[in-house]
């Protein structure tokens, strides 16, 4: 998963969005984006923009957006104690 984080600081994200405390302020904390978007969702936003996010489409590759995609999708919160193995 490390490669995976490594596109999301080598394309700026971090810039605007904050994972678990660390980076800018002017999109939606990602720190739990797993729970909320679906993979679809999340390369829709990515590609197309939203309110305050330029559109990346043209700027990013098929690999790189998977990579995102993929890290995007495993912040999620943590699951409690004994839930781990029956859910998800």
């Amino acid at each position: 998963m490390a490669r995976h984080a490594r596109v999301f600081q080598t394309k700026g994200c971090l810039n605007c969005h904050l994972i678990s405390g660390n980076g800018g302020r002017r999109g939606p904390d990602l720190t739990y984006i797993g729970d909320t978007l679906s993979e679809s969702d999340i390369i829709i936003r990515i590609v197309n923009g939203g309110v305050n996010m330029p559109a990346f489409g043209n700027s990013i590759k098929p690999e790189e957006l998977a990579q995102l995609t993929a890290f995007l999708q495993s912040r999620k919160r943590p699951m409690p104690a004994g839930l781990e193995t029956t859910h998800r």
